[in-house]
This record gives structure tokens, sequence and C-alpha cells, in this order.
């Protein structure tokens, strides 16, 4: 009989290429896809493996290795579907810093679809990061458009928080108005409005000035954020809260408690708790269900009850976007040691972004498959191991089943859960992993040089595909800014970076393509005139 070590006839594995930021086996992705992975979910903040500056120097190398098309589909995507604020803006820049403005033409307003993108834009080309710092005439013509195009009223409810302020955006710019109403506005905003101007401003500005003098005695319809400096009344602050955004409404509720806004109105209560869980409001915000647990996680212990109970109604709301799979699912969730950084890294002197770590944020993901298909999945965490858990009962709510993940941290073997799934009586129809991607302690080989040999993932996927389950697919989502895989892109495997619920309309057009179309087929899709 041949030797079966020299006459093997299984078909063998494409082997490793790169390492990955924890020195283990991995693979390389296309210089479209790494972009697109660190637009997803770059924050310029140092990360448990990449600094700030790291992530800033591979955004521009990997802009120039791009095609111009290709950078505004991703800055578009990266805004539109990924949720990004930072990453969307630079890629706008650099495609600024471009003789040919088609691209940027195409992808500003996309990109920049509020003030506080605009802020972001502004001061990234005042920076001189791509190398230009002034505006020029098709930046301020962009602007100008933008700003023309918008309502006054929508404009001051934006133009608030830290940073460049509106007032030098419109300097910068030198915006010009485009009918008396945005003159008026403009000249307001600029400190400059005389008696006729005010008659023109909208009506809330109106009163907010009128109320600032002592002129108006009702509460203006302002930003929440232009009146905290006021002197309020109890009563007037309860107005504020009927006229709160829902999301200046989620994110204020500890300070309404303190002033005293819920004490003793239970009819008030009443209706901030509805409007806290109407699925349209909750809905059209976009807000990402890691958010909402993290605020959930935070409310003081005097905000009442029934308030704490519509945030967790909205959370249920915002992860309704699953999609529901064929089959039977495996959900690997990684609780290795670097799960249990920030979800949106630190900043350069140590302060965390957020207390929502990365384990808490690939819990939402699971959680929500699992609520999806509650007869059908499995969730699995694991680090250089296994932990299976034991009652996870899709009727529970989104933080119960959160909470029941463990986070005591560890090494990181992705592979020990396609190993665990090979060991189980039923098979799995797909596998999929949520990670920051970071795997380094599957195997004793994974030590210096590639020898040949494909990642113990990679090894294990195909394993388990021959011997357990032929058709079945793997798709693992990287909620961090790495730029490797640990199993290259094919039929059978898909690699998809982000946070948000647009993970999961790629997963499913995977699926129902048989393996066909993956993430670079759908950023093809987007801005489809710009070819």
């Amino acid at each position: 009989m041949p030797n079966r070590r020299l006459f093997r006839t299984t078909t063998p594995q494409p082997a490793a290429t790169a390492r990955n930021n924890a020195g283990g086996r991995a693979y390389s992705m296309s210089n479209m896809h790494s972009l697109a992975q660190l637009a997803c979910t770059g924050v310029f903040n140092n990360t448990y493996y990449t600094k700030a500056e790291d992530q800033l120097k591979q955004a521009r190398a990997l802009c120039s290795k791009v095609s111009p098309t290709n950078v505004a589909r991703i800055a578009v995507y990266a805004r539109q579907a990924g949720m990004m604020k930072d990453m969307p803006a630079f890629l706008l820049t650099y495609l600024f810093s471009l003789e040919d403005k088609k691209y940027f033409n195409a992808a500003f307003p996309y990109v920049v679809n509020n003030i506080g993108q605009l802020r972001n834009f502004v001061q990234m080309v005042r920076s001189g990061v791509c190398g230009r710092r002034s505006l020029g005439s098709a930046g301020k013509r962009a602007i100008s458009t933008m700003l023309n195009s918008m309502s006054p009223r929508r404009i001051f409810w934006q133009a608030t928080g830290k940073g460049m302020s509106f007032q030098d955006i419109l300097k910068l710019a030198h915006v010009r108005p485009q009918d008396a109403e945005h003159d008026s506005f403009f000249a307001y905003m600029l400190g400059k409005a005389q008696e006729d101007d005010f008659q023109r401003l909208p009506e809330n500005i109106q009163q907010f000035e009128l109320f600032k003098r002592g002129e108006y005695s009702g509460v203006p319809d302002v930003p929440f954020q232009r009146l905290t400096s006021l002197n309020l009344t109890t009563n007037q602050w309860k107005e504020v809260a009927r006229n709160m955004t829902w999301n200046q409404l989620r994110f204020n509720l500890n300070q309404l408690a303190r002033k005293g806004v819920f004490t003793s109105d239970t009819a008030l209560v009443r209706e901030l708790a509805g409007k806290l869980r109407n699925r349209e409001a909750v809905l059209r915000t976009k807000t990402l269900p890691f958010s909402l647990y993290n605020t959930i996680k935070h409310l003081d212990s005097n905000v009442p009850q029934a308030l704490r109970n519509a945030m967790e109604d909205a959370l249920e709301i915002s992860a309704s976007n699953a999609p529901v799979l064929p089959g039977r699912t495996l959900v690997l969730v990684d609780s290795s040691g670097s799960m249990g950084s920030p979800v949106t890294g630190r900043q350069s002197y140590g302060t965390p972004s957020t207390t929502m770590k990365c384990v808490e944020a690939a819990g939402y993901f699971a959680v929500s498959i699992l609520k999806a298909n509650p007869d059908s999945t499995v969730i699995l965490p694991f680090d250089s191991q296994v932990h299976p858990i034991r009652n996870m009962n899709p009727r529970d709510s989104m933080s119960t089943l959160i909470h029941k993940l463990p986070t005591s941290g560890g090494a990181t073997a992705i592979s020990s859960g396609i190993v665990w799934a090979q060991q189980q009586r039923e098979a799995f129809d797909q596998i999929i992993v949520v990670s920051d991607n970071e795997s380094w302690a599957d195997r004793a080989y994974f030590g210096w040089g590639y020898d040949g040999r494909a990642t113990s993932t990679k090894e294990a996927f195909e394993k388990y595909r021959r011997t357990k389950s032929r058709n079945c697919k793997m798709i693992c989502i990287n909620i961090q800014p790495g730029l490797t895989a640990q199993a290259p892109d094919d039929r059978n495997t898909l690699n998809v970076g982000g946070l948000t619920d647009a993970v999961f309309k790629v997963a499913q057009q995977f699926l129902e393509s048989r393996g066909q179309t993956h993430w670079e087929d759908t950023l093809s899709q987007v801005l489809p005139d710009l070819d």
C-alpha cells in the first residue's frame, strides 16, 4: 500500500500567507477588503492590538492602492450601512485631496449627512492629514450646497457639541446664503444679526433668544444642550423632556431624573416610556443595539422602572433585523482576553471611549441570531477552549442573555469551537464566528515560519465539511480593525467586518447565493453610476 502521508487523497488547503496582530497564522485580504474592514471598524483610537496612529497609516496606504471609485464606495457604505463617523470622513478627505473631484462630489452628500459629519470633514481637511489644508472651491461649493439645502431649524438643532464650531465652518467655507431665511440665520450664527434678521429667524430660535432675555415664559423648542446652562424649573424641564428627540431622551434619562422630572408624575413617565418603545422611532434612529445595551447598563437607580422596561423593549426592537437562516446555526463568540477591551478602543491618553466591551458587542450579534432562529441556534463562547452555556432561553431579554456570556478572558483559538462541533451528534449548516480574528493559540505549530500549513481554523473547518456537514458555510464577522482573516474567502467562507446589522445582510446574500456573493460584491453595488 502506498505511503498515505505522501499520497493523501484530501485536497490540500491554502497555506497561511500572513501573521495577525497576535502573531498567529493568518491570510492576507485584498486591498479593497482590508480598507473596508478598517472603514467599518476603525475609530482612530487605540485598540487591544493596534494604535490610532497605525490605523491612520494603514488607511492612507490602502487608499493609494485602491481605486478612487472603490474608496468612494467604501466611504459611503461605511457611513450609510456601517454607521461609522470618523473613517468615512477620512476617506472623503482623501478623495478631496485628489485632482479629480468626481469621486469626492459623488460621495460627499452620503458621507456628510449632518452637521457633526461636516465638522469632522472640515477638521480633517484643516489638519492636512492627506496633504491639503484648504477647502478650495470644490469643498466650499459642496459645503454651501449642503447648508443651503438644510432648513435653518435643522441646522440649529445639529450645530451643538464639542469640536470645531459651526461659526468657524461658515467663516472657512465662505458660505453664501441662497435666500433671505438662510441669510438671516447665518448672520445670527456669526453674531452679526440685525433686527430685520431676527424677524426672519425660525420661531423656535426667536423664542430661545427671548427666553434668555426673560421675555418668553414658555420653554423654546431647541436642542437640549442649549438649555442645560439656563435656570429652568422642574415643570419647564418636564416640557423639555416632552420635546426631546428619541435619542436625546434616552441619552438624558439620568439627568432628567436628577432634575426631578419623573417624581410623582406617572402620566409623564407613561408618555415617555411609550415614546422610548415606539418601534418606528427606534428603527428610524438606526441606533446600534449594543449602544442601547450600554445605555441600559448605566441607568441610575432613580430612573423609574417603567422607563427601564421601555429601554429593554427598545433594545429588543433594535435587534430585529437579524435574518432567519436555513438549517442549524452555530455562533462562536470570542470571549478571549482581547475581547474584554472597549469596542471603540481607548483614546491616546488611555481613557476608554466607551465601557462597552468587545465581547458584549459580539454577544449582541449572537443573541440577535438566536432570537431570530430560536429553535435552531447554538451559542458557544470560546477562548483557548470552548465554554458551553446551558439554559440560553431565546425568550429571555437580550440583556439577560448577554450577561450569560463569559468575560474571564484567555488565549484565542477559533478552531476549538469547530472541533467541538465535530464532536456533536447533529451537524450545523452554518458556523458564524464573531471575533477580533486574532486567533493564535490553536495548535502547537503556530510558531515562526509558515511551513506551508493552513491556519488551524481553515483546517478544522474543511475537516468538518468533509466528515460532518459537506454543505456547511462559515461566516467570520470581525468587529475590530485587523487586516487578516483566519480563512480566505471562497464559496464556503465569508469574511465581513462591522458593528451593525449590515453584516447580516451580507451574510444572508452569501448564503442565498450559495457562496457566490461576498462582501466586495456588496461594496461594488454602492454608487453604481460612478463607474
